[in-house]
């Protein structure tokens, strides 16, 4: 294995493909622009930060907007006492109170909705699973008589009369048909 890496390094590595790679880095002939230029080499300036814009709500959108979490209403709180004169620390604290209380509220709702979801899988557990129909099997249902005189009715409205011109009944018609033999299969 390393006999074969030592003949192809040999045939790879010639002065003439060593010099042609240094030429192409600008190593060759001594060219600092050709090396300071290539992309791997030269230094990239870092990427700076991108911090997203803090959202401003405006006087007007504030009337319209309802904070429904704690960041939301402390938000809205600084825009108020920016755009208008400082707030008192009373409304301060009752924002405050009123920002927990908003916290409180959704922590409640949240443990409630998984308790309620839980609840709906525990209770579909135990509720009996709806019944499927089962194709009945022609072979084991049993004719009732409505359908053998209906079946019968109709045998007769589709044949037609014998040659002699008298009106086939099924009995008359049945004396005439060959007997056919009933085979059992025998499993």
């Amino acid at each position: 294995m390393l006999e074969a890496y030592r003949k192809a390094a040999e045939i790879a590595f010639t002065d003439k493909t060593i010099k042609a790679g240094w030429r192409h880095t600008g190593i060759l002939p001594l060219r600092p622009e050709a090396v300071l230029k290539d992309p791997e080499i030269a230094p990239q300036p870092a990427p700076k930060p991108k911090t997203p814009p803090e959202e401003v709500i405006t006087t007007r959108n504030e009337v319209l907007h309802i904070p429904y979490r704690a960041k939301e209403l402390r938000r809205s709180m600084r825009t108020a006492v920016r755009n208008h004169a400082k707030a008192s620390r009373d409304v301060r604290g009752v924002v405050a109170k009123a920002a927990k209380g908003l916290n409180d509220l959704n922590t409640e709702n949240t443990t409630l909705r998984y308790e309620n979801r839980n609840l709906r899988a525990k209770l579909e557990k135990y509720e009996r699973p709806k019944r499927q129909t089962v194709a009945k099997q022609p072979n084991k249902i049993f004719a009732n008589l409505a359908d053998i005189r209906s079946a019968e009715d109709k045998a007769t409205k589709r044949l037609k009369p014998i040659e002699t011109g008298d009106q086939v009944t099924i009995d008359s018609y049945i004396e005439k048909q060959p007997a056919k033999k009933r085979q059992r299969n025998s499993k």
